[in-house]
């Protein structure tokens, strides 16, 4: 394969008559290492581009030399579409290339794999051969497609062609009764509702327990004590998690649909107020929406040597994300043996990998942080305040301490909460042609819960509904759910809706699974 750093002048300027075939789109993106991608039926190159693509590189190349038309849809406002996105038209589709448009030829971005000579599109083979490998338990089908419908068949890509076609027809229906629209008083209410949490904590450190640490007020009973210890400390960790809601909606656009306005708010709530880089977080995510539970290309289940949420894992597994290899070693053996029990007690202690990852993040990447200086000083000025709260308790190691820790095991709600719709959901590839709604169906599950715990939940009992409009505003999600479900059953599509306890099951189910598995592989091995 030719170098993918030589640039061909056949396609580095762009002609926007040209007329395209499939095989010269293959050739532009795997011999000369160009970024293209179709909207509708045309072709655009975004390679000089994609570096200040605000949503990143890699989420631009998961769409290298595919069909984009749903992705650039529902992940950009209208207005994107319309004014933005013609200055990288490259040309058209030719009418035969465009007939075969649910069908085209396996095409593959080189940067996403170390070895892209030797990529095999098949799904990746079980690791061994063993009568006592097949899933037992609850464990999750990860073949979900229309039952008789053999893949890659006439019928598999009729089926497609039909998919899509109902779901830009529900997007269409969304926008018409104007549920793109946000309900602006969820988040006014949210705005008192963080003074509140976060008032009351700082109030109960700095002028309850400080006061009588120190002795500058009559000493508080052990009781009492602890009482406000634990207090401040859970609303803490409740202003974390509430507000880390506000800052997902503003991470996609959702709240003000002003990008600036929106970015700045997820600055103030995820760097400032959470010590958490929006940049990071929106790196990650955006591919996450795009390459959904993929084991070799999403970050949000690739989580070892602590969880493997697949058998796949125990493959050393190339992570396109991470730009290396995710070793299955002795440490990774021994945590995921045990990661059905462990699973809670991490998720008390993950938002300290999120800080790491955040400070790595803004010293590292040189790709898609675009606001360095501005990200570093908002966890400059988390680290500040948050760490002039905690030196109000230095008097009593024990109160500091307890504070810390409880404040942040209570934000485990979090990530529990994201975790619980894809961890027990598909991570096998269907087909390189599957629709992008059969893939966010497929790996993704709603969770039941009444409207009362909207407020619980923040939105994330609905993430099959987010991921097929991950800009549709919050506060649409509830009345859209019915619609989805109605277009689930008129395409043969599964919806997965449970109630949160039989949810967290399955986690633990498959977690149990994926560990009993580990120990048949490595014992047989061994022998």
């Amino acid at each position: 394969m030719a170098s993918t750093t030589t640039t061909s002048d056949t396609y580095s300027k762009r002609d926007k008559a040209r007329v395209w075939q499939w095989a010269d789109v293959k050739d532009a993106v795997e011999e000369h290492g160009r970024i293209m991608f179709l909207y509708k039926e045309s072709v655009y190159d975004v390679t000089a581009w994609a570096k200040t693509h605000p949503g990143g590189e890699l989420a631009l190349r998961h769409l290298n030399g595919k069909d984009a038309t749903d992705v650039m849809r529902v992940f950009h406002p209208p207005s994107v579409v319309k004014q933005r996105l013609p200055h990288f038209l490259a040309g058209v589709l030719h009418p035969s290339a465009v007939a075969t448009m649910s069908s085209p030829p396996l095409i593959v971005d080189p940067s996403l794999y170390p070895d892209a000579e030797t990529y095999d599109a098949s799904p990746i083979k079980p690791i061994l051969d063993h009568p006592e490998l097949a899933p037992k338990g609850n464990y999750i089908s990860t073949m979900d497609h229309p039952e008789g419908v053999p893949l890659e068949s006439q019928a598999f890509i009729k089926h497609t062609e039909q998919v899509l076609i109902k779901y830009r027809a529900l997007d269409e229906t969304l926008r018409a009764r104007g549920l793109y629209t946000t309900r602006m008083s969820l988040y006014w209410l949210n705005l008192v509702k963080f003074f509140v949490l976060l008032g009351t904590a700082l109030y109960l450190v700095v002028g309850v327990i400080s006061p009588a640490l120190s002795g500058a007020a009559a000493p508080l009973s052990p009781l009492a004590l602890w009482t406000a210890t634990l207090t401040a400390a859970v609303l803490m960790g409740m202003f974390w998690h509430q507000n880390a809601f506000v800052a997902h909606d503003a991470g996609h656009i959702s709240v003000t649909a002003n990008y600036t306005a929106d970015w700045y708010l997820g600055w103030i709530l995820g760097n400032v107020t959470g010590g958490i880089s929006i940049g990071w977080w929106k790196k990650s995510h955006n591919v996450h929406h795009i390459i959904t539970n993929h084991p070799e290309h999403d970050p949000d289940i690739q989580h070892l040597p602590v969880f493997a949420v697949t058998p796949l894992f125990f493959q050393n597994m190339w992570s396109s994300f991470h730009k290396k290899t995710m070793v299955f070693d002795v440490f990774a053996r021994a945590f995921v043996s045990v990661q059905h029990y462990a699973y809670y007690p991490i998720m008390m202690v993950a938002r300290f990998n999120l800080y790491a990852q955040s400070v790595i993040y803004l010293l590292t990447d040189r790709d898609t942080n675009k606001h360095p200086r501005i990200e570093l000083a908002g966890l400059v000025i988390f680290w500040t305040w948050f760490g002039y709260l905690l030196s109000y308790l230095r008097p009593h190691f024990g109160v500091l301490f307890t504070f810390l820790m409880v404040s942040h095991a209570v934000t485990f709600l979090l990530h529990l909460q994201i975790t619980l719709s894809h961890f027990a959901m598909s991570v096998h590839e269907v087909s390189p042609n599957e629709a992008f709604p059969s893939r966010q169906l497929r790996t993704t599950m709603d969770v039941d819960c009444p409207t009362w715990l909207d407020w619980f939940h923040g939105g994330l009992q609905f993430q099959a509904v987010h991921h097929l409009f991950p800009r549709l505003p919050r506060t649409s999600f509830r009345a859209a759910r019915p619609l989805v479900e109605q277009f689930a059953r008129e395409t043969g599509l599964v919806y997965t809706l449970v109630p949160f306890i039989e949810g967290n099951g399955m986690v633990l189910a498959n977690f149990r699974e994926v560990a009993r598995q580990m120990k048949i592989v490595f014992h047989n091995k061994a022998e």
